[in-house]
């Protein structure tokens, strides 16, 4: 399963894209998925789906969301990934390599490694030649202007 967050939310399985599902569960992955192995708090979840107006059921409407991204991931993949509720959050156990940001990132700091010791050709390779993960800005679909999202979209995602 590789998931893809370099533009429109996507996740690819044996040749083809899953259905990820609405606005809601698709910003509530991608806040997991930028932060892989990381306790997000329930509150921060919040923050990011609803922004300034979450109503009063915003807790059981996350833990549906969690419920159901659990059910994708059991019915195409066999659960490799897991979404476990923790005190305060959850966190999303994930290989990084199965994470375009997080592929693309590494790359980058790789290249930027070749740089510093005067390896250009290899860095450029690096790249545009190995990133192969979509690169650009592609958050637009998926991603609100919220103070939460800005947070992570600045923030490493691996």
């Amino acid at each position: 399963m590789r998931f893809l967050l370099l533009g429109p939310l996507a996740i690819a399985c044996e040749g083809r894209e899953l259905p990820v599902g609405g606005p809601r569960r698709r910003a509530l992955l991608s806040l997991l998925l930028l932060n892989p192995n990381t306790v997000v708090p329930t509150e921060r979840i919040i923050d990011a789906v609803w922004d300034e107006s979450p109503p009063a059921t915003a807790r059981t409407q996350v833990q549906i969301q969690i419920s159901g991204l659990r059910q994708l991931f059991r019915r195409f993949d066999g659960e490799p990934v897991q979404i476990s509720t923790v005190p305060g959050g959850y966190i999303t156990r994930v290989d990084p390599d199965d994470i375009d940001c997080a592929i693309f990132e590494r790359r980058v700091h790789e290249a930027f490694a070749l740089i510093s010791r005067d390896r250009l050709i290899e860095a450029n390779t690096e790249l545009r030649g190995r990133c192969g993960c979509g690169a650009g800005a592609r958050w637009a679909e998926s991603t609100p202007a919220s103070p939460a999202w800005k947070g992570s979209a600045s923030r490493s995602c691996g």
